[in-house]
């Protein structure tokens, strides 16, 4: 749906998303960053409804700059980004604990998302 947001189905929520509101510059690299930031958080343990909402700002973000590369964003300044934008209130607990921990976690330290 691009700049309208998305829809999303799993077991856990069904539902459409409005998209993060950033002012588009270059929209070449949107899907990658958004499947790549929805991954990072499933994988975290993440909700699919929470995990697709920070997704839609890793995007939005990503449209926001010119060129692909430069206008990925890295793990802790997307959660700023979102905790700026909305009322957020960042990693849970569990999660947090889970990160970096074999197989278990996701070994994701706060790289490009």
């Amino acid at each position: 749906l691009g700049h309208r947001g998305c829809y999303v189905k799993a077991p856990d929520f069904t539902g459409y998303l409005a998209a993060a509101d950033f002012t588009p510059v270059d929209t070449t690299g949107a899907a990658d960053a958004f499947i790549a930031a929805l991954a990072v958080y499933l994988s975290a343990g993440y909700g699919t409804q929470k995990a697709a909402r920070i997704a839609s700002y890793a995007a939005g973000f990503c449209v926001s700059r010119q060129g692909v590369i430069p206008a990925l964003i890295d793990r802790n300044s997307l959660e700023g980004v979102v905790r700026r934008m909305e009322d957020w209130g960042g990693v849970d607990a569990s999660v947090r604990e889970s990160r970096g921990r074999g197989a278990g976690g996701s070994g994701f330290r706060g790289g490009r998302v």
